[in-house]
């Protein structure tokens, strides 16, 4: 996600003029999947991980 030009323009936005800007909607809807995306990966490489573990 740190690698995502939207992601870095909106944190260097709001870190530049000290509020939340207003994004837009599309790519926030994007990034949203995405970061479900990363969350469910990361759920099933858990479970993995604890198999080979036992």
């Amino acid at each position: 996600m740190c690698g995502d030009n939207y992601v870095q323009k909106m944190t260097f936005d709001n870190y530049l003029y000290k509020r939340v800007m207003l994004g837009n909607p599309l790519d926030d809807l994007k990034l949203a999947i995405n970061t479900l995306g990363s969350l469910v990966r990361a759920s099933a490489f858990k479970r993995e991980m604890a198999k080979l573990a036992s």
